[in-house]
């Protein structure tokens, strides 16, 4: 049972793995070592295996020595291979045990590899293998993730101190300023499988968008009362795509018909700023779709207090993640004639078939695969919501609804499909409306009150320019607090971060 295990966690493994190779002390004796091979190298036993007693000696095939300090180097007693799972591995026993664990290199002379195209055995000359902790980062994670991978097995628990430790001992820096330090704190930390092992991942917040900086952390583990430390370059998370993914969103357009004597301008807004801990994503949120009459644009506005709690993540199955919004919320039109306040309660699943699609995702794992990350073009994905609207009319343009409540069910499908610099998104919604509710024409007038269902389509082409995007937005159908009708399409310019 033991064995089944570790071949499934290996098997995970090799999905998630950020390093080429892990070398790692396997107990706190110092001097067990294994070298586990995390990409498609595949070892061959007995070429690779010696004994200090055996007529295959250790000595010119493997040693440990200092590159940069100099001194004495370590020699090696005894190599096994490994090739029992789907990650070869060989494991070191040293001749005496290692008291400082800075500028070590393992040194093998002739490491033999099987040949994919005769499946016979061939060297692969020599290797050296840094035996260091390192930091790298997960490009095909949904937030930005750190690997960290230790020098002797260990668990990470999540727990709001360890958190704690690991933001103070985070350094991110300019690497054109290093006095430019970047306010990052861990959001979430998780050993794999759960248990004592040498790779960790760390979810991080706080990183710029679209800029490389160095990173060091230190403060995971210590080796023989010594203090390790890790270091890497990131790449922090690319500017967002589209208006939900961003933390400020603009889109501006005008355009003006010199026959018809007509001008038409709209603005299309969301400003989103969150704060995260371990469950919980909290943040204030302005939404907003003004212009003029030609313009036949929405004409409304929200303003919410968003409270996300996230109940389940990254958990096997369909449904990737769940998270549930509260969020207290006022609603408006432009002329304040009709608005409402209440309270938005969604729940939001993250389907796996779905998710981990984008273009950026996919070009991050063929990377991590050994492929061309430009020969992937195109990604996609989608979101469905399902919210219960809940609330009064503080002012409406019936007097007969002042003060009367209103509930609603609307459900929600948020999806893209990108192909290089081009995104398509659709912004689909409907509202099944429980309660009488005004319902205007396009001239402001009240036509009817009606319990009935109303529908509402954002959609949008636009071509990204990183901070900036060329975009082409179609609007259609009504949404609250009056369900003014809206049939806009318009060509504009949008600032995003």
């Amino acid at each position: 049972m033991k064995w089944l295990m570790t071949l499934v966690f290996l098997l995970v493994a090799v999905d998630a793995r950020a390093f080429s190779t892990v070398v790692n002390f396997t107990d706190a004796n110092r001097q067990d070592l294994r070298v586990l091979f995390l990409d498609s190298t595949q070892l061959t036993e007995a070429a690779n295996e010696c004994d200090v007693s055996a007529a295959q000696p250790c000595t010119e095939m493997y040693w440990i020595e200092r590159r940069v300090k100099g001194g004495k180097r370590i020699e090696v007693d005894r190599a096994d291979v490994d090739i029992s799972s789907p990650l070869h591995r060989i494991a070191f026993r040293l001749h005496e045990p290692v008291n400082d664990p800075s500028d070590l290199v393992l040194i093998a002379s002739a490491v033999s590899v099987v040949d994919p195209a005769t499946g016979g055995p061939k060297s692969a000359g020599w290797r050296e293998f840094p035996i260091v902790a390192q930091l790298e980062q997960l490009g095909d994670a949904e937030r930005p993730t750190l690997q960290y991978q230790s020098l002797l097995p260990t668990t990470l628990d999540n727990t709001p101190m360890r958190r704690g430790t690991l933001s103070s001992n985070l350094t991110v820096t300019d690497p054109d300023n290093p006095t430019k330090k970047f306010d990052v704190y861990v959001r979430r930390v998780r050993t794999p499988g759960g248990g004592p092992d040498v790779l960790h991942d760390i979810e991080v917040a706080g990183l710029p968008r679209g800029k490389k900086v160095k990173a060091s952390l230190k403060g995971v583990e210590t080796f023989n009362g010594l203090p390790v430390a890790a270091k890497a370059t990131l790449q922090a998370p690319a500017f967002p795509k589209g208006r939900d993914d961003a933390s400020f969103f603009l889109n501006a357009s005008a355009e003006a018909d010199d026959i018809a004597s007509e001008q038409k301008y709209k603005l299309d807004t969301r400003i989103h700023p969150t704060w995260r801990t371990e469950s919980w994503e909290i943040g204030p949120k302005f939404e907003a779709t003004l212009g003029n009459t030609t313009s036949k644009a929405p004409n409304t506005a929200a303003l919410s207090a968003d409270f996300r709690y996230w109940f389940a993540e990254d958990i096997p199955g369909f449904i990737q993640s769940h998270s549930i919004v509260f969020a207290p919320i006022y609603r408006t039109d432009r002329k304040f004639d009709n608005r409402d306040s209440g309270i938005d309660v969604t729940w939001e699943p993250f389907l796996r078939p779905f998710e981990g699609k984008t273009l950026e995702r996919r070009r991050a794992l063929e990377l991590r695969s050994g492929g061309v990350p430009q020969a992937i073009h195109w990604g996609f994905r989608i979101r469905p919501k399902i919210a219960l609207e809940y609330g009064k009319h503080i002012e409406s343009a019936s007097a007969e609804l002042d003060d009367e409540q209103y509930s609603r069910l609307r459900g929600e499908v948020v999806a893209f499909i990108e192909w290089q610099q081009l995104r398509f998104t659709v912004a689909a919604q409907t509202r099944h409306l429980f309660n009488e509710e005004v319902i205007l024409n396009d001239k402001s007038e009240v036509v009817r009150i009606s319990a009935s269902t109303r529908n509402y389509v954002r959609a949008e082409l636009a071509y990204d320019l990183g901070i900036i995007a060329v975009t082409l937005t179609h609007n259609k159908g009504r949404t609250p607090p009056a369900f003014t009708p809206t049939h806009s399409t318009a060509f504009g310019i949008t600032w995003k971060f």
